[in-house]
């Protein structure tokens, strides 16, 4: 692969993991205010991109065999561009999965979170149950 197919890529994947960076944050928004519909939406739009990222890295992955040192760069400052730009990338890369484990984290606390308020939910309405059907033996038993 060229030096010049190797930067497009690498711009590309750069793009990918940016607009992924910035869906992440909008997911993490959704997550801490429990708007999952939001968060749905979110994903749904996530789903093409992590795609596109697959296949763009999946090309990437085939450069790693070639001898960079033949690889024909039609300028010195482009393959500088373009290691940095993969630095970048992965740094972004790792952010990325930093902001999904932290999204996941925050979902299982939610969900434990509703669990838990649905258990005493039910448990309050079991008292206030079983306080009615009290008050009925009681009123019934009175007559």
């Amino acid at each position: 692969m060229d030096g010049q197919t190797l930067s497009e890529l690498v711009d590309q994947r750069w793009s990918l993991l940016k607009g992924l960076l910035e869906l992440g944050d909008r997911q993490a928004e959704a997550v801490r205010h429990s708007r999952m519909s939001s968060l749905l939406e979110i994903l749904n739009h996530k789903q093409p991109a992590l795609e596109d990222l697959r296949q763009v890295s999946q090309r990437l992955h085939e450069a790693i065999g070639d001898d960079a040192e033949k690889r024909d760069w039609t300028s010195h400052d482009l393959r500088v561009e373009c290691r940095e730009r993969h630095r970048e990338c992965e740094q972004m890369l790792e952010t990325l999965l930093r902001q999904e484990a932290e999204s996941e984290a925050a979902l299982v606390e939610a969900r434990g979170e509703l669990e838990r308020r649905l258990a005493h939910s039910e448990g309050a309405q079991r008292a206030v149950d079983g306080y009615a059907a009290s008050e009925r033996t009681a009123t019934a038993g009175s007559r």
